[in-house]
């Protein structure tokens, strides 16, 4: 089957699409504004979907290199609302775009690793050691970061399996657990450990609403405490898809706001003199 064609845009560019293959299934769930992992010249970084194309450029085509999330992070509205922002303004609407999401939403990760199992059981694996051979048996991922704590140990093997296909770098989400970005935690003040969590989490916790890890530190929790607890799954962390900078919030009485004689004036001339231009009020007066 052929791949799709989809325009992305790229922060930090001058403001045109590029064009990217894709694949069929992928491209059928995208939805504007949704992160993107892209090859863009010797690196590569961050892009947004923003539609489907069946122009094929001249240049050639180079494939994406990942789906980062499971959707987009900005409803219908909001993201018209961004992509109008950019073209009044003349900017570029990657740049609108990754200004109105979270700092760590900002950047791709390091790749995680995906065990190829078909592949895994057809190896020799007389040369390798057991326990890394089990490790990978027993999970569908590895992260970057545990990657490097077992090449420390295991040196160029786990090069080897990288180049033979067993483990493949990935760009798109691992753990349906960590779906989004961190909203923040809770506690579980019901575990049998809870006598180590200070009165002041407890009262925290009781609110029903996530904290912060700075929150925690603050009751008096040291650094040490909070990584044991959260590895007994007492402090839990919290990932999801947050309303993103919700700009314009509900005016229940905008159909009864009335413009001053001095701003009815003010729009009476922006719309004679707009041409090919289209004036609109937001909360007041804007060109």
């Amino acid at each position: 089957m052929p791949l799709s064609l989809i325009n992305i845009a790229v922060p930090g560019t001058p403001g045109l699409l590029f064009t990217y293959a894709c694949d069929p299934g992928d491209a059928a769930t995208l939805e504007p504004g949704q992160r993107i992992a892209v090859p863009f010249g010797r690196r590569k970084t961050l892009g947004f979907f923003i539609e489907k194309t069946r122009q094929k450029p001249k240049a050639a085509i180079k494939p994406i290199l990942s789906v980062i999330d499971h959707r987009s992070f900005f409803s219908n509205d909001m993201y018209k609302f961004l992509h109008w922002m950019a073209t009044y303004y003349y900017a570029n609407v990657a740049d609108v775009l990754i200004s109105a999401l979270p700092p760590e939403l900002r950047r791709i990760k390091k790749p995680d690793f995906m065990v190829n199992a078909a592949l895994l059981d057809q190896l020799d694996v007389s040369s390798f050691p057991k326990e890394l051979i089990k490790r990978l048996e027993s999970c569908d991922a590895i992260t970057d970061r545990s990657l490097t704590a077992l090449r420390k140990k295991y040196g160029t093997l786990l090069d080897n399996l990288i180049d033979n296909g067993i483990l493949a770098e990935t760009w798109a989400q691992t753990s349906d657990e960590n779906i989004g970005t961190l909203l923040g935690y809770t506690i579980d003040t019901e575990s049998k450990d809870n006598a180590n969590i200070p009165d002041a989490i407890k009262y925290l916790a009781g609110t029903g609403k996530y904290l912060s890890k700075k929150e925690i530190l603050a009751s008096g929790l040291t650094e040490y405490a909070f990584r044991k607890l959260k590895d007994k799954n007492i402090i839990r962390p919290i990932f999801g898809f947050p309303e993103i900078l919700p700009y314009i919030k509900p005016r229940p009485d905008i159909d009864k706001l009335v413009p001053t004689d001095e701003q009815a004036e003010a729009i009476k001339l922006l719309l004679e003199h707009a041409k090919h231009f289209n004036p609109t009020l937001l909360y007041g007066i804007t060109g």
